[in-house]
Formats: structure tokens, sequence, C-alpha cells
């Protein structure tokens, strides 16, 4: 096969980092030879900068030296590493070959462990609770409907989900976008939230004179002593496109809640 072509003080360069790896292994060139399978001959000639493994063996080079390939090849890796993750590397790499199995069997286990960890969070969707620019009906009749959703800062803290329908709190808000709401939030002043304003259902601003639209365009609903006015709750955040689980995904989550 042929090979491409490489200066001499690249092959030195070459050589100097198949020789480092090779003692951080405890290994002697007879032996490190031995489990490449190569003759211990050609092996030297690499540490000596004389010769380079051709690309069939490079493989073999990695794995039994434990070189990362873009290392060996004197490449950028692709991927950036932070310093946290380069010094549990260097801890790992330092470790024996028994010990870095105890550890990936270790990983492997706590792996597992996290991954049957509750990742998801029952919510109500309330389907006539519509939170409407132009207002929507919300007479209670319906409890909601059960959910389920990513876990996630929003999703702890919202107990409901609520749809809105409207453009007047646009283009924060977008017609037919989600939100969650916590009812039992404190609400002040510039506080988003649903609101139910003589039976009809708002989300809105909370604001001095009443409740307010992002959208300049929608007048404010004024509140007085006489008007029929409640809070639902405080917007905390929007259902993100991914949140809701759907397909597979639900039906695992709805098997371990009836686990």
């Amino acid at each position: 096969m042929p090979r491409p072509v490489i200066n001499k003080e690249s092959r030195i360069q070459l050589g100097q980092i198949i020789r480092e790896y090779r003692k951080k292994r405890g290994l002697d060139q007879a032996e490190a030879a031995r489990q490449i399978g190569v003759s211990k001959s050609s092996y030297s000639n690499w540490e000596l900068g004389l010769a380079r493994p051709d690309l069939e063996t490079v493989p073999r080079v990695c794995a039994t030296l434990r070189i990362p390939l873009h290392v060996l090849m004197q490449m950028k890796p692709e991927v950036n590493v932070d310093e946290h993750d380069r010094r549990v590397l260097k801890v790992y790499h330092a470790l024996s070959h028994t010990a870095q199995k105890s550890v990936d069997a270790f990983l492997a286990q706590l792996y597992q462990q996290e991954k049957k960890k509750t990742s998801f969070r029952r919510t109500l969707f309330m389907e006539e609770a519509a939170a409407a620019g132009f207002g929507a009906p919300m007479d209670g009749s319906s409890p909601g409907k059960e959910v389920f959703v990513r876990d996630n800062p929003a999703s702890r803290r919202g107990a409901l989900i609520i749809k809105i329908n409207g453009h007047s709190m646009e283009p924060e808000f977008a017609d037919g976008s989600m939100v969650y709401v916590d009812p039992h939030a404190e609400m002040h002043t510039g506080d988003l939230g649903i609101f139910v304003y003589e039976g009809t259902s708002f989300f809105k601003e909370l604001g001095v004179e009443g409740l307010v639209s992002l959208n300049p365009d929608y007048p404010i609903i004024r509140i007085t002593d006489n008007t029929a006015f409640r809070t639902v709750g405080k917007v905390i955040g929007r259902v993100g496109d991914f949140d809701l689980l759907e397909g597979e995904e639900l039906k695992e989550a709805l098997a371990q809640s009836n686990a």
C-alpha cells in the first residue's frame, strides 16, 4: 500500500511519540513489537525515526500503545477537550490496563443506572384554558389532560401547560405556542401570567393599571374593584419544541409510571 510522503523531522517526532506512549505502558521494545505484530527491528526503526508504521499497522499501534490517532498523526483533535476532561483523561491513561477495565465497567454500570432514573415529569395540559390574546372561555369544566414532559428547570416549576391563541404577546410568544404555568408563585408587577377576566382567560403582563400585551397594538385591559378577576398562575417559560414526550418515549414513560 502506498505511503503518504513524510519528512525526516516528522518521522523523528512520530518516533518520539511512539517511545513516550510505550514507556507509559511499561513495555520494552520487544514486547511492544510482539503485541503490535511486527519485528523488533522494524519497531526500533520507528522510534529512531528511520521508518514509520504503514497505514495498515497504524490502528494496531494506536490500540496497543493507547495513542490517540490525532496524536500519532500529529493533527489537531476534531473536538475540543476542556481542562477538566484533560485531567480526567490524563489520570485514566496513567492507570494500568486492568484498572482501566475496572473504570470502564464502573462507568457502564453508572450510565445504565442514570438511564433508569426518571427523566420526565407529569403535568397537566389545560385544553380548555387556552390563554388567548383575544380571550378564551375558562369555565373550569375540564380538569385538564395529563401529559409527560422532559425534566428541566421550567417543567419542575410548571404544574400546568397552557396553549396560547392570538397575537397579543408576539413576537416573544407566537400564536399556538405553549407555556409552563406555576399556579402557586407570587405575582408582581411586570410578571407574565394567565389571568381570568370576566370569565375569559388572558395571557398578559401584570401592569400597574391592568393587563398589558407585549404587542403594542392591543389595549390595556383595565381592572377595577368591580371586575371579576383572578390569577391562574405565573408564566415561567415556554414549552420547548421537544419537551412533550411522543411515540416510543411516551410509551416508555407510561410504562415506567405504571410500574
